[in-house]
């Protein structure tokens, strides 16, 4: 089954079931900042996303992802805002 996001990117169940993954993973890590970031598959990519205080959360979120999908490539676009 494939389902067009809203930014037009196409996702199949497979995709969505793995970032949705990744993104509980990242929102469960014990940080409540943390619940703000979004994480998103493109093809073989995971695409993390939102703002975080620090740099020290913006690794922890990236790790966090790294560490579920290790197959794929995170690519880390949250923004630090102090």
């Amino acid at each position: 089954m494939q389902q067009i996001k809203p930014n037009g990117i196409h996702a199949t169940s497979d995709s969505c079931s793995c970032s949705n993954t990744v993104e509980r993973a990242i929102h469960q890590s014990g940080y409540l900042e943390l619940r703000a970031v979004n994480c998103r598959q493109v093809g073989e990519t995971l695409v993390l996303t939102g703002s975080v205080a620090s740099h020290y959360l913006k690794q922890v979120a990236s790790t966090t992802a790294t560490e579920h999908k290790d197959q794929f490539h995170v690519v880390n676009r949250i923004t630090v805002e102090a």
